[in-house]
């Protein structure tokens, strides 16, 4: 497998893994993001300029736009009549560094980063933005330019009449069998500014006929009106690190008519404090004591278009909220989840390992032989190897329940959140923002999904994991037994023995040492205290079965 198809998370790991040696970390990085960039065939293109200029036997200059043949000085190339300032690959190199700085910010958000690039990147770039040299793909990066971004997913919360008669008739359609790609074709059919389907759980949701969702860091890329400008500055506040309603930062006449509850969403587009990673964020609150709020990263605002695209991504968060869809996660949290589910192994094992040094204290204490108590030991020691065993099993059965059924990527934490549904509803929000309603018609949400609405869990199922145990009922792990006890119940009958029957065994065997005058007689002592040892707890167990 390519290292450079891996997801962020395992890439990491490989570089932690391998060490590579630090110019052959910074390629690695350099070339990560490149592939995962939305500028990609950009770069590819660059890469075939490059090679037409090798197979021709030529070489780019580093700094004018011109190609000279290899070996032949640029001063000698002009007199010659070689020189060539219109090959294909001319500023190829500079398109490349270019593309690569317009590309960090989104860069950093989606996958690990060469620390000295980010570096380089601020620079070249303010150096060619000053200059006003920029080539046209680097400029579109630079501003933004996004031909595949969108509006607000919504559902049964809807005021829109129209839309709760699309709704109506995809939960008609998927009665009589349809699948919801069908659904998302005939209610676009019949509902042409309301499309309408479900999901996984059946939850019907249609999206919102809204091309005029605007910022005011938009306001120079989309407002093509003279006039405009001036006047939609009037309309919207700038970012700050006050919050703000929403209706005061975001222009979204047709949302705000649909869900008219979140006109008022406390939004904050200049955030400090984020989560690690985080670009944006949705706080549920508590309402009415607690309302909901946005925070938008601080450094987005150097990014109009990618500030936006986070914005209406936590936007959509209060949209599923206000109309009854399923609501977000992150990976972080659904990461605590699993730990949690985790757990009932895991200290169950911690505590079964502290024998190992309370129990020899113990045989030390009361002058009891070392045989009488090591069989005891070796056998809370297989036990605890058991108990790991079953830890990493469960674990496992999450990590591969979690991947996407199609593309088999992610897993564990990553997967659960990939698979939600409220967050792929808030990824395609981004994603389809800048489409038309008849681009939108033409490829249904489902077939923008990487893996296909199949890769989605059922919200009827997610809506219920609220603790580790939750997740253990979702991915079918058993509770993990030892003898046929629960595995708490085990060490709890491990404590009771320990504190109580164990040091009663010992001191009597002890006492009966004392009155033993051959090696015979010592052997069959000690090998009766471990029986009795033995005995007694597997009679403890008992009253835990």
């Amino acid at each position: 497998m390519n290292i450079l198809d891996l997801d962020p998370q395992s890439f990491e790991v490989y570089l932690a893994e391998s060490n590579p040696p630090p110019e052959q970390r910074k390629f690695l990085l350099d070339e990560y993001q490149k592939r995962r960039s939305a500028l990609a065939p950009g770069f590819e293109a660059v890469q075939r300029a490059e090679q037409e200029l090798a197979d021709e036997g030529r070489r780019r200059l580093s700094i004018l736009p011109a190609s000279v043949p290899e070996g032949m000085s640029f001063y000698d190339a002009v007199m010659a009549g070689e020189a060539d300032f219109a090959t294909p690959g001319m500023l190829t190199g500079s398109a490349e560094s270019l593309m690569t700085a317009a590309d960090m910010p989104a860069a950093t958000l989606t996958g690990p980063t060469s620390q000295e690039t980010i570096e380089d990147s601020a620079t070249e770039l303010s150096e060619y933005l000053l200059l006003g040299a920029a080539p046209a793909v680097a400029r579109a990066a630079v501003e933004g330019v996004d031909p595949n971004a969108a509006r607000m997913f919504v559902g049964r919360g809807t005021k829109n009449p129209t839309a709760q008669k699309a709704l109506t008739r995809a939960e008609e359609l998927l009665a009589e069998g349809e699948n919801p790609e069908t659904i998302w074709r005939k209610t676009s059919e019949e509902f042409p500014d309301t499309p309408a389907s479900v999901l996984p759980d059946g939850t019907p949701f249609y999206e919102v006929s809204d091309e005029n969702v605007l910022t005011r860091g938009l306001i120079g890329e989309e407002v093509t009106d003279p006039d405009g400008p001036a006047y939609y500055r009037s309309q919207l506040q700038p970012g700050s690190e006050d919050y703000r309603a929403l209706s005061e930062i975001m222009l979204a006449d047709e949302l705000y008519a649909d869900v008219p509850g979140v006109k008022t969403l406390k939004t904050q587009l200049e955030g400090r404090g984020l989560p690690r990673g985080a670009a944006g964020v949705y706080y549920r609150g508590e309402p009415p004591l607690l309302p909901p709020k946005i925070k938008v990263d601080q450094n987005l605002k150097y990014s109009p278009q990618s500030q936006a695209k986070t914005l209406l991504h936590e936007v959509q968060h209060g949209v599923q909220a206000e109309t009854g869809l399923p609501g977000g996660t992150s990976p972080d949290y659904t990461g605590e989840l699993i730990s949690e589910a985790l757990m009932p192994e895991l200290t169950a094992q911690t505590r079964l390992n502290m024998y190992d040094k309370l129990i020899p204290r113990l045989q030390k204490d009361l002058n009891a032989p070392d045989e009488l108590v090591l069989p005891f030991l070796q056998k809370l020691d297989k036990k605890a190897l058991e108990l790991a065993d079953a830890k990493q099993k469960a674990q496992l059965r999450i990590t591969n329940a979690a991947k996407q059924p199609k593309t088999g990527q992610y897993g564990g934490a990553r997967g659960l959140y990939m698979r939600d549904p409220g967050e792929a509803l808030a990824r395609l929000t981004g994603d389809r923002r800048r489409m038309t309603m008849e681009q939108r018609r033409a490829k249904s949400p489902m077939r923008q999904l990487e893996g296909g609405i199949s890769d989605l869990l059922a919200w009827e199922n997610l809506a219920k994991v609220e603790t580790g145990q939750d997740v253990r009922k979702l991915f079918d792990i058993p509770d993990t037994k030892i003898d046929g006890v629960g595995a708490s119940s085990y060490v709890e009958a491990v404590e009771i023995f320990t504190g109580n029957q164990l040091p009663i065994i010992m001191q009597e065997t002890v006492e009966e040492l004392k009155s033993v005058t051959s090696p015979e007689q010592r052997t069959k002592v000690i090998e009766a205290g471990q029986k009795r040892i033995d005995k007694v707890f597997n009679k403890a167990l008992t009253s835990y079965k």
